[in-house]
């Protein structure tokens, strides 16, 4: 395992075994840290994380009831929802 942040484990895997793909089922069995409103199973987020020795690789899944979408073409990170690293 190798840190990338304080008291957050990256498992480390081998070349390719996670394919980049936009799904997370290559990611079952790897621990998380989750985070989110207190006290309820809405607006939560889980982000898992992993290493092949070249590449760092990030997974974040969302739960959310509600989607949240702002109108025009430059909307402000407060207006809608969006996932900042």
């Amino acid at each position: 395992m190798s840190t990338f942040a304080v008291g957050v484990l990256c498992a480390r895997l081998d070349p390719d075994e996670i394919a980049v793909d936009g799904m997370v089922d290559d990611w079952e069995g790897i621990g998380g840290q989750t985070g989110g409103a207190r006290g309820s199973t809405d607006a939560r987020f889980t982000v898992r994380c992993a290493t092949d020795g070249d590449r760092l690789l990030l997974a974040v899944e969302v739960t959310d009831e509600r989607i949240l979408r702002a109108r025009g073409a430059r909307p402000s990170a407060s207006s809608e929802d969006h996932l900042t690293i």
